[in-house]
């Protein structure tokens, strides 16, 4: 039986300067130019030692791992409240994001994104997934998951505006999905053990 499990800590395993390195040859993630071993090992020291990535505090790197092998990782956060508005996020409740994900090539179409959601949902409840509009297997990744579409949000080519709507200036799409809210269990793991 094969088992996906996650770790999430901020160690940097060899397989992991590996992985990352190969992630950043996919411009849907966003990397301009690849990065080989050397400079991969750099930028994940850099995250592990700051607990930052683009600007926003992380959980961890979190590590996936499909029984012994490493196939991918992600970079959760709790989502910032400069970004609520854009998520359309209600108030009172945290929220999360796993933020880049990437799987080997090789262990696509294995259903191993919906296992990560379902065991990183089970202490970080309610998540939102945000993809390009064009990037359809990660729109099919976060539906297999159990993940609602939400909205979709514009950015101007600058990104320095953005709109709910295609208007002139805001243009590029995204697509914001999210688990159904689960204020209860949310409410339940924030509260003091001697008032359960």
């Amino acid at each position: 039986m094969t088992i996906i499990h996650l770790t999430m800590d901020f160690i940097i395993p060899k397989k992991l300067i590996e992985v990352y390195s190969k992630s950043t040859h996919e411009r849907a993630l966003g990397y301009d130019e690849p990065l080989n071993l050397e400079m991969a090992e750099k930028k994940l020291n850099q995250y592990a030692q700051t607990q930052m990535y683009a600007g926003f505090k992380r959980l961890a790197i979190c590590k996936i791992w499909k029984d012994d092998e490493l196939v991918g990782y992600c970079l959760p956060r709790k989502i910032a409240d400069s970004e609520r508005r854009g998520f359309l996020i209600e108030d009172g409740l945290d929220w999360y994001r796993l933020g880049t994900i990437f799987i080997l090539p090789e262990y696509r179409g294995q259903g191993i994104i919906e296992t990560v959601v379902k065991q990183f949902t089970i202490k970080y409840p309610n998540l939102v997934w945000k993809n390009c509009a064009l990037n359809i297997a990660s729109a099919t990744a976060a539906k297999k998951a159990g993940m609602v579409f939400s909205h979709n949000v514009y950015h101007s080519a600058d990104n320095k505006s953005w709109s709910f709507e295609n208007v002139d200036d805001c243009y590029f799409g995204y697509q914001v999905f999210k688990t159904p809210v689960k204020q209860g269990v949310d409410i339940l793991i924030n509260k003091p053990t001697h008032l359960l």
